[in-house]
């Protein structure tokens, strides 16, 4: 945004000034779409998505008291920003089944995840250490070994 106008809406504002308002029309028209072309440049660059969003899926073996047993979970990571990130998290099956949302942080080569606000039962965590491998990830969820694809 410039101002309080949109990248397309300024352009516009730009070229009509550079073509009706001065008598030096074509060096001013070339500034102008110079500048029109770099900003959109910019633009472009900044609302491309990051590689690493999107939806995973996956499992890891929690336990009951009958124990073993396979717990689904449903990864989305909907914004990247630097080494920032946000994402969702949905637990099917085990007891602290549900979804959360997470914050995240890139730090070398782990995605570091945890949990700040679940509609889960009370007491329930989810915090994961993934580690970027093929088209997913593999890692931990807490103490237990996880994977999960595209």
């Amino acid at each position: 945004m410039l101002g309080k106008l949109a990248i397309p809406e300024a352009a516009g504002l730009l070229l009509r000034s550079a073509l009706f308002s001065n008598p030096y029309r074509p060096r001013r028209l070339w500034a102008a779409l110079l500048s029109c072309s770099i900003g959109f440049a910019n633009f472009a660059v900044a609302q491309a998505p990051s590689p690493l969003a999107g939806e995973y899926s996956g499992n890891y073996m929690g336990t009951n008291r009958k124990g073993p047993m396979p717990v689904g979970v449903r990864l989305v990571i909907e914004k990247t920003d630097g080494d920032a990130m946000t994402a969702t998290a949905t637990q099917s099956g085990g007891g602290c089944a549900g979804t959360y949302t997470l914050e995240g942080r890139r730090e070398k080569d782990h995605l570091i995840f945890h949990a700040k606000s679940a509609a889960a039962p009370a007491g329930c965590t989810f915090d994961l250490d993934l580690v970027p491998q093929g088209d997913g990830f593999s890692g931990t969820k807490g103490k237990d070994e996880i994977k999960l694809s595209r």
